[in-house]
């Protein structure tokens, strides 16, 4: 395998949808694309640990926890003298951006395995407290 041909398919995994397509879009055969390989092999993990080390990721990643959005612009006096504008500037309103939050933090979810697996099912439970609170001893 190439080294040049893996470095640019891990340059590539952010423009695309999956790691399958960044492998694809450097011309590996789409059956190893889609084999998982470069999970399991040591060449990647190297250049995985290379061009993406944890302290990095570390810090992207608490920057999006971290996110905001602007939520407007309005002119404002800066400074008024004599009751007279002196100077003029505009403010930017920062909000936190919470559906980007939220992504981060269900990435964090999952890498730390606290996260559902996909297809997995939960149980619900209904609990009546009044018929079933002597039954379970509440």
């Amino acid at each position: 395998m190439s080294e040049v041909k893996q470095k640019k398919a891990l340059k590539n995994i952010g423009k695309y949808r999956t790691e399958q397509q960044a492998l694809e879009s450097v011309k590996y055969s789409p059956s190893y694309a889609k084999s998982g390989l470069i999970k399991r092999t040591k060449s990647w993990q190297n250049l995985i640990q290379k061009y993406l080390p944890d302290n990095k990721l570390l810090k992207v990643h608490q920057e999006g926890l971290e996110a905001t959005k602007q939520q407007g612009v309005g002119g404002m006096a800066i400074g008024l003298k004599n009751g007279e504008v002196e100077s003029m500037g505009h403010t930017d309103i920062n909000i936190p951006d919470y559906p980007t939050r939220h992504k981060y933090l269900e990435t964090a979810y999952k890498i730390k395995g606290k996260f559902p697996k996909e297809n997995s099912v939960g149980v619900a439970v209904q609990f009546n407290f009044k018929e079933d609170k002597e039954k379970y001893a509440i």
